[in-house]
């Protein structure tokens, strides 16, 4: 139990510091834009070069997570993003760092994927939901503090400092999963590894119809935040005059509902379930985008009511992603590292669409914005009927 609760913490630490390398070093771009000589926009393109990389390997992580152990895969892909981070940390011009996002996120998607698995491996049923709840409570905490702390670490040791900070916590958390990390479930003993094992493996995960609703249920629901966070910095700047500062204390302020909602997940599931619980914060995001569309009909756009409207939807999408995420896993026994790695696939696809979505709206208006999470939302009450109906048949 001790070695259980060693290697669930080591999980929780893997997340947090891949997913603060995506955004720790943002409040350093003007200072990076001047040392690489180029254009800010250009500049942005390593958070999709991150995301890219995350893609090509998730496959084959999940596959080599079954086949291969999780510890070995997960320690594999931290070693990985160590590499990159290494790259980024010694750029001395933007191809070089580039390439260096890349490799972090090659290595870093190995974390969601391995992780989920090994939280499913130890807690079954409604306890792995639980669990996945109280993590996400806690990763949460990194999207919410790594600006911050990377504007005080650029304020010390310029940007590389971040990069710095990044290399000594990963070298010393693959130090001591390597010592300290157990796997609960052992790897399947196949002699040899062949591409048509691989794809064998994901036609069965992706032919599970139950498997691919669970995971669209919050899909739809954090495409509608990426769209969200696209569009609202130019909306807040422009029409209620708030300046860089105050932009961003409203974001994290937005990013506490997010963890008040998998706090909340994490106690409901024990009352009412997991099923019930993705239905009510389907039903409070519904609540909150319906509030949005309302306010931007009457022109009642302040500060503290959009906030309130956000909100609402932040902690009803929280709400959701345990349960949905635990759900989906547990449909799988030998499968459930490649599981993981479709999941974490169809996610950063939705991540991605969502952005492009903000991209093409009204930056100037809430009202498109607040039409497509309301669509979002009826999306995955849609499937959460169509699942509920699955269940009661089966």
């Amino acid at each position: 139990m001790v070695i259980a609760k060693k290697s669930t913490i080591l999980i929780v630490f893997a997340f947090i510091v891949t997913i603060i390398a995506t955004d720790i070093y943002l409040p350093s771009f003007p200072a990076m834009a001047v040392f690489f000589k180029c254009n800010p926009d250009i500049l942005q393109l390593s958070i999709p070069f991150y995301m890219f990389g995350g893609l090509l390997s998730t496959p084959i992580f999940g596959w080599f997570s079954d086949h291969a152990g999780r510890k070995w895969t997960i320690i594999g892909g931290l070693g990985t993003f160590i590499l990159g981070t290494f790259f980024c940390f010694i750029a001395s011009s933007l191809s070089i760092f580039l390439i260096g996002r890349f490799i972090q996120g090659v290595g870093g998607i190995a974390v969601p994927v391995v992780g989920w698995a090994v939280i499913q491996d130890r807690y079954p049923g409604e306890q792995g939901a639980t669990v996945m709840s109280w993590m996400g409570c806690i990763v949460s905490l990194g999207p919410l503090l790594a600006p911050s702390l990377g504007g005080y670490i650029d304020m010390a040791f310029g940007w590389r400092g971040n990069f710095f900070f990044i290399l000594v916590f990963s070298l010393s958390l693959i130090l001591l999963m390597i010592f300290y990390f157990s796997e609960e479930k052992k790897p399947h003993q196949k002699k040899n590894i062949s591409v048509i094992q691989i794809i064998n493996t994901y036609i069965i995960v992706f032919k599970n119809k139950q498997f691919l609703a669970y995971i669209m249920l919050y899909s739809f629901l954090i495409c509608g935040e990426l769209c969200y966070l696209t569009i609202i910095p130019f909306f807040l700047q422009s029409n209620l005059k708030l300046t860089s500062d105050f932009i961003g204390i409203y974001i994290s302020s937005v990013s506490l509902a997010y963890i008040i909602g998998t706090f909340l997940a994490s106690r409901t599931i024990q009352y009412i379930g997991v099923n019930k619980t993705i239905l009510s914060g389907i039903i409070v995001a519904l609540i909150g985008a319906l509030i949005l569309l309302l306010l931007s009909f009457l022109q009642f756009l302040f500060l503290s009511s959009i906030l309130l409207a956000i909100g609402l939807y932040m902690v009803g999408s929280a709400l959701v992603w345990g349960p949905s995420t635990s759900g989906a896993l547990q449909l799988f026994d030998e499968q459930k590292g490649a599981a993981s790695a479709v999941r974490s696939l169809v996610l950063t696809s939705a991540l991605g669409i969502g952005g492009l979505v903000g991209s093409v709206l009204d930056d100037f208006s809430i009202k498109p914005l607040a039409i497509f999470l309301v669509i979002m939302c009826l999306l995955s009450l849609f499937l959460y009927f169509y699942l509920n109906q699955k269940n009661n048949n089966s």
